[in-house]
């Protein structure tokens, strides 16, 4: 073939028939079986069998007949051709990029064979999720889209889950979240529940805010004041739970409720439940549910467990 006489031959099969010449100009030369490459794809079953044109040409292992795929990336269709022979794919072990995960997936979903490649994908993404956790955005959506054509629910609601973590946090929850609860026998809690805006009034007059609690929120998120503006002020919700993470235990200026007398510290353990419920509201995604086009992101889904 004119343009591919001075690539070498990378042989994948010793006794291959079919030499795969691979981008556009090529950039590889892969040596395969024709066996191999049609029992793990059906595509590769067509492609070469002898309804179609290339399977009615005359191949062998003295003469390998060449078949051009001039829109494929070399690395990918070498590491699945790699694995599909069962050879060592040196280039997909150790620290692997999900760029490089994510077009295999690409090529496994092309040509048909995502069935036999799902585990070394599945065991791929496991490996680079554990591995980078701090991975930003457009790696995380590579590994979310390579969990999505592998199948790989479990990859798939974790990358979801850490892009919306590395997104920039709405002060509302937040805000919320840190606010002091009521003691229990507060009058602001027990008041009249006539009127809407009188229970309004009286979380107003005992809304536990305190100056030295407050300082020490504004010191924790880097803001001059409570709550903040995360839009003038961007904070990634991953970075704001870690952030209440290491807050520690506070000591207030004054006790936490006027009309009860109640404890002046804010406490580990009250921080830690604000970290589980904002973590809560950061759930992956279901892959079922996405799989079926029946994903409500109003509530969480209740057959996850079942799609998993």
């Amino acid at each position: 073939m004119a343009g591919t006489q001075t690539l070498d031959i990378t042989a994948i099969a010793r006794d291959g028939t079919v030499v795969l010449v691979v981008g556009t100009p090529p950039t590889a030369k892969l040596l395969v079986s024709t066996t191999a490459l049609s029992d793990a794809s059906e595509v590769f079953a067509a492609l070469l069998g002898p309804n179609s044109r290339n399977g009615q040409k005359q191949r062998s292992a003295e003469r390998p007949l060449e078949v051009t795929l001039a829109d494929d990336h070399a690395d990918s269709i070498a590491d699945r051709c790699r694995l599909l022979h069962g050879q060592p794919a040196p280039k997909l072990e150790g620290l692997v990029s999900v760029e490089r995960i994510y077009r295999l997936a690409v090529v496994a979903d092309k040509y048909a064979c995502v069935q036999r490649l799902r585990l070394h994908g599945q065991a791929l993404l496991l490996g680079y999720l554990e591995k980078h956790v701090q991975a930003g955005p457009t790696d995380l959506g590579r590994a979310a889209a390579a969990a999505l054509l592998f199948q790989h629910s479990r990859a798939f609601s974790n990358a979801t889950k850490r892009l919306v973590m590395v997104n920039d946090m709405l002060h509302q929850p937040l805000h919320e979240g840190l606010r002091p609860s009521h003691p229990a026998g507060c009058t602001a809690e027990s008041g009249s529940t006539d009127s809407e805006d009188m229970m309004d009034e009286e979380d107003m007059k005992c809304d536990n805010w305190d100056a030295v609690y407050v300082e020490k929120l504004c010191n924790a998120f880097d803001v001059s004041y409570w709550p903040p503006d995360f839009r003038h002020q961007p904070q990634t919700i991953s970075n704001a739970i870690e952030n209440i993470r290491n807050l520690g235990t506070v000591t207030r200026r004054a006790r936490t409720c006027q009309h009860t007398g109640a404890i002046k510290e804010v406490e580990v353990p009250e921080f830690l439940d604000v970290v589980r419920r904002l973590e809560k509201l950061c759930e992956g995604l279901c892959l079922g549910c996405v799989s079926e086009g029946v994903l409500d992101l109003s509530k969480p889904c209740r057959k996850r467990r079942e799609h998993a």
